[in-house]
């Protein structure tokens, strides 16, 4: 259902990468056009994590094979560093491509799902996504989602066993854009909030500062940056 997505992903970092998509084959291998291949075209395997997270818990991951040897000298490290360190950043950017918000249902027991559809001709139909749960009392439950998407049109809606929200339309999705959406799922009109979009993206595209970031974190959490 998310081809289309997993594709994006995996030529967002191909793509930046300084030779990942050449069109010529490393390590003896066919090429891959673009420098990515579907999995299971490539070679049959059983029990993946990426098909068992993506089926059970809505996580979109890819396979990136970055050398011919399992296991390269020290002495080569540094350039695969910097080879892969602007696919890296960019594909750690693709998270603020995306529609999240919360879901407020009248109990726990009823765990939202989080339905979005495209409304472009491409055929595109994203898999739907269920809430995860912050915080509960007496009087409601929170959830939260966050779904990735490729940029277009779509239209969303939360459901619950008792009540369903009316679809509401998503402003077209560019490139590093978030789009906030709220539900109330605990009243057969579920009201939703006006969605709001932060279109302030964070670039750290610049080496020195995140290297002065991990210093200072190096610094003031020392049992987790060790």
């Amino acid at each position: 259902a998310d081809d289309k997505l997993f594709k994006r992903l995996a030529t967002i970092y191909a793509s930046n990468h300084e030779f990942m998509a050449s069109k010529q084959p490393f390590c003896g291998d066919r090429p891959f056009p673009g420098g990515i291949t579907n999995g299971a075209h490539w070679y049959p395997l059983t029990g993946g994590m990426e098909d068992f997270n993506y089926y059970w818990a809505d996580c979109f991951e890819i396979t990136i094979e970055l050398t011919c040897c399992k296991y390269p000298e020290e002495s080569e490290l540094e350039g695969e560093y910097h080879a892969n360190l602007e696919s890296l950043l960019q594909y750690i950017e693709q998270g603020y491509t995306a529609v999240r918000g919360k879901v407020y249902t009248s109990s726990a027991g009823q765990i939202p799902t989080i339905e979005i559809l495209s409304e472009d001709d491409s055929g595109y139909q994203p898999k739907n996504i269920t809430g995860f749960q912050i915080q509960s009392d007496k009087s409601r439950t929170s959830f939260v989602y966050h779904r990735l998407l490729p940029p277009g049109a779509y239209k969303i809606r939360a459901s619950t066993a008792e009540h369903t929200s009316a679809w509401q339309n998503i402003p077209e999705i560019t490139q590093n854009q978030v789009f906030d959406f709220d539900f109330r799922a605990n009243q057969a009109s579920a009201a939703t909030n006006s969605p709001t979009s932060n279109n302030q993206v964070t670039h750290q595209h610049n080496h020195q500062q995140l290297e002065q970031f991990f210093e200072k974190m190096t610094k003031t959490c020392p049992d987790i940056f060790r």
